[in-house]
């Protein structure tokens, strides 16, 4: 990574988390596509740096699926007052167009980012709780309500279409709703570890913003099945400049 004066390399960590953190409410995707349980562990890092772990999962549980991004950072990023980040998503299913019932952030270093999303009784209305006050805003047709079911559905849109040129996204933060563009790259084959693997790039942000993130999508597990690609690389960037990179250690699809 390029360090620069307005992005220290000790914050590298947590302005990666508060940049994969934001909700997201997507277009419906009509083709169906079967996704299976997963676990996968992603090191983070920097150029000069180990950060510590990522761990993301989708299991069933009670006839409900629970999506979970857990980070857990290395013992230098702790001293730096960077915590434990763990999101966790709800949906009465894993199909498109992926409707959750339920999200929440929990920093453990930042109580103040933490909050949590959830669709009102009706289904009508998103209301976002944070410690200062709470926050209604209207639900759109077909929406999820955070990044990790947004992630889940351009996988879908991969799956179906690896050709997609772009997918437009309305982004529900602890404040309000912005804009999100996530761009199809194209294909790259890329190394992991000791092993070269074949990718669909997909680059996402905000219209003007400066931080942009770029995610590495593959199929991996048994290789004469076709399976959902998932992220198996990411990298963010500020003004151009690497923040941090996750890159896929194991995993286990059940």
């Amino acid at each position: 990574m390029i360090c620069s004066d307005t992005l220290p390399c000790s914050l590298a960590f947590r302005a990666f988390i508060v940049g994969f953190c934001m909700l997201l409410v997507t277009p419906s995707i009509q083709a169906q596509t079967k996704t299976q349980s997963f676990q996968i562990q992603y090191a983070a890092e920097n150029d000069y740096i180990s950060a510590g772990t990522a761990n993301w999962s989708l299991t069933n549980d009670d006839n409900r699926w629970v999506m979970q991004l857990s980070t857990s950072p290395s013992r230098l990023v702790r001293m730096a007052g960077v915590g434990k980040v763990v999101e966790t998503t709800v949906l009465n299913a894993i199909d498109p167009p992926f409707k959750a019932i339920s999200y929440s952030y929990a920093d453990s270093k930042r109580k103040r980012k933490s909050y949590s999303a959830a669709l009102s009784d009706s289904g009508d209305e998103i209301v976002i709780t944070r410690s200062d006050q709470t926050i209604t805003i209207p639900a759109s047709e077909g929406s999820v309500i955070d990044r990790l079911s947004a992630t889940l559905a351009v996988s879908s849109e991969l799956t179906v279409n690896p050709d997609f040129e772009s997918l437009k996204f309305t982004v529900l933060d602890r404040n309000g709703v912005r804009d999100m563009v996530f761009n199809n790259l194209g294909k790259e084959t890329i190394k992991l570890g000791k092993n070269t693997i074949d990718t669909y790039v997909v680059e996402s942000g905000r219209p003007g913003s400066s931080r942009i993130t770029r995610t590495w999508f593959a199929s991996i597990g048994d290789t004469e099945k076709k399976h959902r690609p998932l992220p198996v690389k990411i990298e963010q960037y500020k003004n151009n400049d690497l923040v941090l990179r996750l890159s896929l250690i194991k995993y286990t699809l059940n």
